[in-house]
């Protein structure tokens, strides 16, 4: 398995990205300052660090971030985890 990501939708407005990973893959500590963004959970199961709380989001979960909360997201498990990212395409991040 090899991980991937999809963009389905892309407008001034707001984009619409599939992101799949395999276990222990995910993205670095970040923040967006102007912009909250959501994800939903198509497969697998993921680590989501939230200010420094670590929480386990499994499929079918609905995961809401407010701008300016540092977040960390891991693929965890044994099998590819999809999740859809719904945000922006030019949203800033801020890495920590």
């Amino acid at each position: 398995n090899i991980s991937w990501s999809h963009r389905l939708i892309n407008t001034e407005n707001n984009s619409a990205t599939l992101i799949s990973q395999i276990p222990g893959e995910g993205n670095r500590r970040h923040y967006h300052p102007n912009w909250n963004e959501w994800w939903y959970i198509v497969q697998g199961e993921w680590e989501w660090e939230i200010e420094g709380e670590t929480k386990r989001i499994k499929a079918g979960d609905i995961v809401m971030m407010e701008k300016r909360r540092v977040h960390k997201i891991t693929a965890i498990g044994n099998k590819m985890a999809i999740r859809m990212a719904v945000s922006r395409a030019d949203v800033e991040h801020i890495y920590v």
